[in-house]
């Protein structure tokens, strides 16, 4: 079910650059995909991002919109249950739009070759994508949409 495109907005915060992870995976034809990820805890003192979208600006439920925070794209999307979801708006197969693709559920199919990610944990769901997307937190209340990037 084809709920509609979404479109570019420019948020206004700074986004600090971060260094890609290094993945390791290996794949055979009759072996699950194993994916090895190294985590970096954030110390106490480290600031976190967090970009307000004012509500009237959100996607309005079983949508999503492409926000810019920085350089990094961010696909914020309102799912059938009320809830607001962030992902990281690239397909980790091609680097391809994630909000430019159909939303049904809680599922989010990019347009490029129809790799599927769970919008609540980024999980790949489908190849041709063996690695998963990056979720954000977010908040919302009656006036804004709250998405935390990190630190």
């Amino acid at each position: 079910m084809r709920h509609g495109h979404a479109s570019t907005r420019t948020a206004s915060l700074l986004y600090r650059e971060q260094r890609p992870l290094p993945f390791s995976v290996a794949m055979s034809l009759d072996q699950p995909v194993a994916i090895s990820t190294p985590l970096t805890a954030m110390s106490d003192t480290q600031e976190r991002q967090r970009e307000v979208i004012p509500r009237a600006d959100a996607p309005a439920v079983r949508s999503m919109a492409r926000f810019l925070v920085g350089d990094l794209p961010i696909c914020l999307v309102h799912a059938d249950d009320g809830r607001f979801y962030a992902i990281e708006d690239r397909c980790s197969h091609e680097d391809y739009a994630l909000s430019e693709g159909e939303l049904d559920g809680y599922t989010v199919e990019c347009p490029r070759h129809g790799s599927r990610f769970d919008i609540r944990s980024g999980d790949v769901l489908n190849p041709p994508a063996v690695l998963p997307v990056v979720t954000f937190a977010v908040e919302f209340d009656d006036d804004a949409v709250i998405v935390e990037l990190g630190g």
